[in-house]
């Protein structure tokens, strides 16, 4: 917005920081200030450390280590019968479960703040997408049945970060006296150095695109944004996302446009 107003003629005060009412004034209270601590540090962009922080699953943030933690125990140890499950316990930091600790939600947006729900449904289904927390899916029998079983808590072990706790554990005992036990530091794509694979970002953007776009367009859109250094026209590009109106066949244009 700024680099379009001043294309277009649009001017400021030059003194918008150093003015008596300006912003140094403003924050600092009082004179003196020290104007050159504005720009200490310049080049060490959080872009790169500790990076863009990812939101891998559609719910609350706090919910996505414990989610973490059940997806791995159910790809390295499931799936599991939730008939044959005594019990889940699901341990998050205190002040996460200060807003998530909801063992019976009872509609679309308290499931997305429950912690117990997003456990029982990566659990029973391997995965936690949009419509999950969608009209009644919050009721399902299924999920109701298993919610009973779920139990939150707070993690009391060591932090992996003490300014960033986001630390879970999940441990699933059975039926037969089995338990199956899941530690996340942290949730995936939380910093560059704990990255998403790309395979799991390409299925959530499937997961949105999908509620606007033909399959056909989905996966036309997913090949232009792998090959975006590529395009030659982002007018064209950006075409790909446009949601076509009933009776047009918007996922042949889609795939027509990355083909030309």
């Amino acid at each position: 917005m700024a680099a379009l107003l001043a294309r277009n003629g649009f001017t400021a005060n030059p003194a918008a920081f150093e003015h008596k009412q300006g912003f140094f004034k403003v924050f600092s209270g009082s004179d003196p200030y020290d104007a050159a601590r504005a720009i200490d540090g310049w080049g060490d962009w959080e872009l790169m450390t500790p990076g863009a922080s990812y939101k891998l699953y559609p719910c609350c943030y706090s919910t996505h280590s414990a989610i973490e933690a059940t997806l791995n125990l159910v790809r390295r140890d499931g799936p599991f019968d939730p008939h044959g499950v005594a019990r889940i316990d699901s341990l998050t930091h205190e002040r996460a479960l200060a807003h998530t600790d909801r063992p019976n939600p009872d509609s679309p947006l308290a499931a997305k703040f429950s912690v117990q729900y997003c456990v029982a449904r990566a659990l029973l289904d391997g995965k936690v997408v949009l419509d999950h927390f969608e009209g009644n899916a919050y009721s399902a029998p299924a999920v109701r049945d298993l919610l009973q079983r779920v139990h939150a808590a707070p993690y009391t072990g060591k932090l992996f970060a003490d300014d960033d706790p986001f630390d879970a554990e999940v441990r699933v005992t059975l039926a037969d006296g089995r338990t199956f036990s899941e530690k996340v530091d942290r949730p995936l794509g939380r910093t560059s150095d704990n990255p998403i694979a790309y395979e799991h970002m390409k299925a959530k953007f499937e997961d949105c695109a999908g509620r606007a776009l033909a399959p056909k367009a989905v996966s036309a859109a997913c090949r232009a944004i792998e090959s975006f250094e590529n395009v030659e026209s982002v007018r064209e590009f950006t075409k790909l996302f446009e949601p076509v109106a009933a009776g047009k066949t918007g996922a042949d244009r889609a795939v027509g446009a990355v083909v030309a």
